[in-house]
């Protein structure tokens, strides 16, 4: 929607998108680390990526993001524990 109403500049979000989801993989790493030590940031953006708003298609910034996801999941999500999808579903 912010896009859609022109409050970003989508050129340039889109061209800093890289930089972004490393410094957002890390942050949520860091913070399942301390606080949900029971989910792993690879299960969390795995479930995020599954979410409706990408099917949407809604303009450049989330397909720049998409386009760049493939770097929040650092392992794949068949090394993920039963668990981890499961306290994401709760």
């Amino acid at each position: 929607m912010p896009e859609k109403l022109q409050l970003l500049d989508a050129k340039q979000t889109c061209a800093l998108m890289r930089e972004f989801v490393g410094f957002y993989r890390t942050l949520v790493a860091d913070y399942c680390h301390v606080h949900a030590p029971q989910i792993s940031a690879d299960a969390f953006f795995s479930k995020l990526l599954q979410d409706d708003i990408f099917s949407r298609g809604e303009g450049e910034v989330v397909a720049a993001f998409i386009q760049a996801a493939p770097g929040l999941i650092q392992r794949r999500i068949s090394d993920t524990s039963a668990c981890e999808g499961y306290l994401l579903a709760a």
